[in-house]
């Protein structure tokens, strides 16, 4: 099972209550609201391949493979590792779809009060399983109005595009964020296994209590040749490409900035997606820019002053100024 975003209506007469539901939305964000993958197998290995021997956190149905050893990357707050999923029964479409599915699992991470801001040796530090539990939550919560938010936009162009006398010059890009899921493991015996030094404080694990938990998400692609670019499309200091025209990814960072413009306009000055980051066909790990005078923000890395300033420095690209989507031009 995985978490879908929240449909939006196509139809015009509707966007007056969908801009209502964003003001509170941004205002005071519900919780989170994916659905948990309960993994009652969870193998921590070191070995690169699927059937390598590792810890076993339980027993038989839905398996989840993580050979933490091996890492795709490491981001200011989380480390990324390959892992291989596996639901019974099968979900009827997205994650965990098919067994044995490709996926990219993924742990936060704080770094201790003794590593060295100069020092060449990365070092990290876990965060006991509550606070761990917590973080990932927030993380899926985002991404999960991010999707929302995105699909809405998608709806208001597509019925501009339809309603428009003619249709525009250029193509409308079709990208999307990735599919996710928390996955929690259950113990089905007790441990009393006490942490080292250099892991994060855990309690005894009874039986039928999770014992791990992490942010499961689609593989992210890209149609270049070696299938190895991983691109940040917009900072979320940014108001408009990351990127020069001539590398790859342009073309969508600006339709990605004109889409920042739609969510901008249609919450009423109070939201929009930023740090948008993946390939030219999926995102990942988005953040929601809030009004400053919002009580609860979607998750950490709210930067206020953006949104507040979003007018006077945005760049208006040619989807913003094509009269169809009847915005208005800022810059």
């Amino acid at each position: 099972m995985v978490s879908s975003a929240a449909g939006y209506s196509a139809h015009h007469a509707q966007y007056s209550l969908e801009r209502e539901r964003w003001a509170k939305l941004a205002y005071a964000p519900p919780p989170a609201e994916t659905i948990t993958l309960e993994i009652s197998a969870v193998y921590e290995g070191n070995s690169r391949k699927k059937s390598g021997r590792g810890i076993n956190f339980g027993v038989h149905l839905s398996i989840l493979y993580v050979p933490l050893r091996s890492m795709i990357g490491i981001g200011a707050f989380k480390t990324a590792h390959p892992g291989w999923l596996t639901l019974s029964p099968l979900s009827s479409s997205g994650l965990g779809s098919r067994a044995q599915q490709v996926v990219v699992v993924k742990r936060p991470f704080h770094r201790p009060p003794s590593h060295a801001a100069g020092s060449s040796t990365l070092k990290i530090s876990r965060y006991a399983l509550a606070d761990e539990h917590e973080k990932l939550l927030n993380e899926s919560n985002v991404l999960y109005w991010a999707k929302s938010l995105l699909n809405f936009t998608y709806e208001y162009i597509d019925h501009c595009v339809n309603a428009a006398p003619s249709p525009p010059s250029f193509q409308i890009p079709r990208v999307r964020f990735v599919d996710a899921g928390i996955a929690l493991a259950f113990s089905h015996h007790s441990s009393n296994t006490q942490a080292t030094s250099k892991q994060a404080p855990m309690a005894d694990v009874k039986a039928g209590m999770f014992s791990a938990v992490y942010l499961l998400e689609e593989r992210v692609t890209s149609d270049t040749p070696d299938d190895q670019t991983f691109t940040k499309f917009i900072h979320n200091k940014d108001y408009g490409p990351s990127l020069d025209e001539d590398e790859y990814g342009y073309d969508l960072a600006v339709f990605l900035a004109f889409t920042q413009h739609i969510q901008y306009a249609k919450t009423e000055g109070l939201a929009f997606i930023s740090d948008y980051q993946g390939s030219t066909e999926l995102l990942t790990d988005p953040q929601i820019l809030t009004h400053r005078e919002g009580n609860d923000l979607f998750g950490d890395g709210n930067i206020a002053s953006v949104v507040d300033d979003f007018e006077a420095k945005h760049l208006c690209n040619h989807y913003c100024k094509w009269p169809g989507f009847g915005l208005k031009v800022y810059a």
